[in-house]
């Protein structure tokens, strides 16, 4: 029941993407980013210790990370009540079981 009322609710979700307008971006890419984890790129190839290279490294993929989930959108699709609570219901009756 878990797995199926799972599927259902999953079959409903519509994800899509648009530009990046977290913290009141004006919708331009994250190209800027891509600049210091080059250049923590080159210093971790220098030096593999280096805490300012890793650093540059981490820093930049973290916030590509966070503007890409940022940028997605989830809609959930016009149902009917019934098929609503039907999904909502099996999942956490299963889990309880």
């Amino acid at each position: 029941m878990l797995s199926s009322g799972a599927f259902l609710l999953a079959s409903q979700i519509v994800v899509s993407s648009g530009s990046f307008l977290a913290w009141g971006g004006s919708g331009g890419g994250m190209g800027l980013l891509l600049l210091p984890l080059l250049a923590g790129i080159v210093v971790l190839f220098n030096d593999t210790d280096s805490r300012l290279g890793l650093f540059l490294v981490r820093a930049p993929l973290a916030a590509l990370i966070t503007g890409l989930f940022a940028s997605l959108r989830l809609d959930l699709r016009p149902t009917n009540l019934w098929s609503l609570l039907t999904m909502l219901v099996l999942a956490p009756l299963a889990a309880a079981v």
